[in-house]
């Protein structure tokens, strides 16, 4: 593997958390 890697996988965390998030948000208001 390159030293792309790292990367791919913050971004891929970073877009898991933006999904989340909200979903969260919405479980808590219920």
């Amino acid at each position: 593997m390159t030293n792309l890697t790292p990367c791919i996988v913050a971004l891929g965390g970073f877009l898991l958390c933006r999904l989340i998030l909200p979903i969260a948000r919405v479980f808590e208001d219920l």
